[in-house]
């Protein structure tokens, strides 16, 4: 190859690899309605979620164990509420979670 072409192919190749990396942004449908922005992203049940798992010490949750209310919800519990968390078996939140559907807390 001749030097002159040298600088132009280098160039050009740039030029391709740059235009094929650039993403053509799509234009929004004038039928489709706009997406729902979620006003709420981080609920206030799973920053009290994360805080209840950071001060037992599991901060990335703990193997074969979830996070259970202690007073289910729909007994009156609080949700946001540290005190009324506590680290269960999956069996034993299992078991728990039907017990209290069958009480029908009112």
């Amino acid at each position: 190859m001749s030097k002159p072409l040298m600088p132009f192919l280098a160039f050009a190749l740039l030029s391709v690899s740059a235009l094929a990396g650039q993403q053509a942004s799509p234009k929004p449908d004038s039928n489709s309605k706009p997406a729902k922005q979620n006003s709420e992203a981080y609920s206030t049940t799973t920053a009290a979620k994360a805080q209840f798992m950071r001060e037992t010490g599991y901060r990335n949750g703990r193997p074969g164990y979830v996070v259970a209310y202690r007073k289910a919800l729909i007994c009156g519990g609080a949700s946001d509420d540290i005190s009324n968390m506590e680290w269960l078996t999956v069996a034993e939140a299992k078991a728990k979670d039907k017990a209290d559907r069958s009480k029908g807390c009112k």
